[in-house]
């Protein structure tokens, strides 16, 4: 178990990490677009993402924890309407 002087410097450390970049400056604005977003962006952005094979990975990753993470949180529900025990799904 932690200390209270170290979750204290943690806490610290945290606070004065915010701090600077709160400090740091902001982008320049942007001008705004002079076209609206269409088909050939969609396509573009599409022909990226599917051509980056680590992208790929890392969102059938994520994909696949959303995925398992609910199926695991919904078992308890799913004992006590089958009329089982969910207390050793």
């Amino acid at each position: 178990m932690r200390s209270s002087f170290s979750r204290t410097i943690s806490a610290g450390a945290i606070w004065d990490v915010s701090e600077i970049t709160l400090l740091l400056p902001n982008d320049a604005p942007r001008e705004p677009a002079t076209h609206e977003p269409g088909w050939r962006e969609l396509s573009a952005g599409l022909r990226f993402v599917f051509g980056s094979p680590l992208l790929i990975a890392a969102m059938l990753l994520d994909l696949l924890a959303v995925l398992l993470g609910g199926a695991t949180y919904l078992i308890p529900v799913l004992a006590d309407r089958l009329g089982v025990s969910s207390i050793g799904y």
